[in-house]
């Protein structure tokens, strides 16, 4: 049987993505890896972006309804990934651990400003901290620790 992860709740931003605030969310702790989660927090800039991103789609959808057959024009770019998929993240630990970065799920109806990455290994036994790099072009560099005890 699998054993299930410890859970880590930092709740806190990470950085500012053209005034949308993205905060840590959660870090699970899997014996394979770590989850991260991560959440561009709602306000008035992101309401307006997934308002103009449903406008968008509907226009679409009603011309490929007009043009069934014409499926050169792709499906307007939910406003998420243009936002998350700008910051990079990493993770280091006191032992010096290479954490890689294995796979990333940004955005989806419902949860368009959600970040989903996990990376491998997982936490080695005895470490007493992870921090969570961000960059990114135009962004600030920043990290934060997370007690992993």
């Amino acid at each position: 049987m699998t054993a299930l992860p410890r859970i880590l709740v930092p709740r806190t931003q990470l950085t500012d993505v053209d005034g949308i605030a993205v905060a840590l969310l959660t870090v699970e702790l899997w014996d394979d890896g770590i989850v991260l989660r991560l959440a561009g927090l709602p306000n008035e800039a992101t309401q307006r972006m997934l308002d103009e991103h449903e406008h968008d789609m509907t226009a679409w959808a009603e011309r490929r309804q007009q043009s069934p057959n014409d499926t050169s024009e792709a499906p307007p770019e939910e406003p998420g990934p243009l936002i998350l998929n700008r910051i990079n993240i990493g993770i280091t630990d006191e032992h010096g651990t290479s954490y890689r970065m294995m796979t990333r799920r940004t955005g989806g109806t419902g949860t368009e400003l959600r970040d989903e990455l996990y990376f491998q290994p997982g936490m080695p036994k005895g470490t007493n901290h992870l921090t969570i790099h961000t960059s990114g072009s135009g962004l600030p560099e920043n990290a934060i620790q997370v007690p992993a005890t």
